[in-house]
């Protein structure tokens, strides 16, 4: 029987091969502005007035289609009608909040639950863009 000897590999070539690719890799590679070095200027309240935040104003899309404004203890509802598109008291409230905020816009969020359709969504969505509201918070909904 003859014995074969273990095959040795030579670590060497090896370390030279990862050091080359290491160096290729750092001159092709384009360095990038990162994120974190980008400059952020946040504007802040305007001189001698005083900050006040929006006014926060909630709307509830439930499972059986009625749509709620700021839900809870001083809730009111707008609408009973699954089928009612328009939403016209929707819309007189938010337009009574803009006129309250000024030129603010006013901070809406909408809670939408599991079971909703997409078009009550989309109703609702439809009358924030009537009134001129362009951002919308989504809440999670508690069921």
């Amino acid at each position: 029987m003859t014995d074969f000897d273990e095959p040795q590999g030579a670590v060497a070539p090896l370390i030279d091969v990862c050091f080359l690719l290491l160096i290729f890799f750092v001159v092709t590679t384009t360095i990038q502005k990162r994120e974190m070095d980008l400059t952020m200027r946040v504007p802040g309240p305007p001189d001698g007035i005083e900050f006040q935040p929006p006014l926060p104003v909630l709307v509830e899309v439930r499972n059986d289609g009625m749509v709620a404004l700021n839900p809870g203890v001083g809730e009111t509802l707008v609408s009973m009608d699954p089928n009612d598109q328009e939403l016209p008291v929707l819309v007189d409230h938010l337009e009574a909040m803009q006129a309250v905020q000024g030129e603010r816009e006013i901070g809406v969020q909408l809670q939408v639950h599991e079971e909703s359709t997409q078009q009550r969504v989309v109703d609702v969505l439809n009358c924030f863009a009537a009134v001129g509201v362009t951002t919308v918070g989504l809440v999670d909904a508690e069921d």
